[in-house]
């Protein structure tokens, strides 16, 4: 009689039931009324990202929490996962709540990344664009092909892709099938324009470059974007009194704006990309792809030329 007296009662799926409890049991050490408490304060302490992150993906659904707040039983004979909903569910808009929180603490790093990305592209852009050192690199090639071609149909109007700057040290010279058409550039930079051999140095922002890609960091900005909407959608909805308006204000304030930065700069990067495509004839090559390119030559050009001349030399 005592054991029937005393059987917890289930008002959700077993398996839900079930997901609930380990869930809860990360919150052990405080009551579910402290965790109610600390969404409604927002409280970082207690609501760091991880838990946040956690109630977000057990969040009641608004047909459990009807049926858990309109038991009218002994409130002893509920189930942990009942009487945490029955609790939870007093918080206004708790999964929009838990979302907005998510973005607002998720966002440093998350942003930080974003930046550091953009950054290696810009700087790699701009290396390439200013690049005398490259454009007088590849007049050469120009030449070269052109010399190699002597009288043949194609004299005079070889063309030079930027995306055959990985194949070079693969290319052997047929006047001499023991070198290949990279070691014979070095010579010719090493006889006509030393300055040249710098170029691994001068372009080393490029081995850095490879880990950025426009297309995923304007993926990147959209989600970011993205979530800000979410913490609009719940300033608007909230009173200036809710405790959450002030926590999501300032911070909507302080980083829209770098967002709407990051996106004009993106945009800025990927024009002086597409204009640098155009001067040396680069049609439509990706970013990420030509970046790939320039990686495997510059680090193909510096094992040549050091195997050629010793390390750190410039030239004979």
């Amino acid at each position: 009689a005592a054991s029937a007296r005393n059987k917890k009662i289930s008002l959700l799926e077993p398996k839900r039931a079930q997901n609930m409890s380990i869930m809860l049991s990360r919150f052990r050490k405080y009551t579910f009324e402290e965790i109610r408490d600390a969404v409604i304060n927002v409280d970082e302490k207690v609501m760091n990202l991880e838990n946040v992150t956690c109630l977000k993906t057990y969040c009641p659904e608004p047909e459990e929490a009807v049926v858990c707040k309109d038991y009218e039983g002994d409130l002893t004979l509920l189930g942990q996962p009942e009487l945490f909903i029955r609790c939870l569910s007093e918080v206004p808009m708790l999964k929009l709540r838990l979302s907005a929180m998510s973005v607002k603490i998720s966002f440093g790093d998350k942003f930080s990344a974003i930046e550091v990305n953009l950054e290696k592209m810009k700087v790699a852009v701009d290396a390439l664009s200013s690049s005398e050192t490259l454009e007088k690199m590849l007049k050469m090639m120009l030449a070269i092909g052109n010399y190699i071609n002597g009288n043949t149909p194609r004299g005079g109007a070889f063309g030079f892709k930027l995306t055959s700057l990985s194949k070079l040290g693969d290319t052997k010279c047929v006047s001499n099938p023991k070198e290949t058409l990279l070691h014979y550039l070095i010579r010719v930079c090493d006889s006509h324009a030393n300055d040249v051999l710098n170029i691994t140095d001068e372009l080393a922002c490029v081995h850095e470059a490879i880990e950025s890609d426009p297309e995923q960091i304007q993926i990147d900005l959209k989600e970011m974007n993205d979530s800000m909407s979410i913490v609009s959608n719940i300033l608007n909805q909230v009173d200036e009194s809710d405790a959450i308006h002030p926590y999501l204000q300032s911070f909507f304030n302080d980083n829209q704006p770098k967002i709407s930065s990051a996106v004009d700069e993106l945009t800025s990067s990927n024009d002086k990309f597409k204009e640098f495509l155009k001067k040396y004839g680069g049609g439509n090559t990706k970013y990420a792809e030509l970046m790939s390119v320039l990686h495997t030559f510059l680090n193909s050009f510096k094992r040549a030329l050091d195997g050629m001349y010793g390390p750190k030399s410039g030239g004979g």
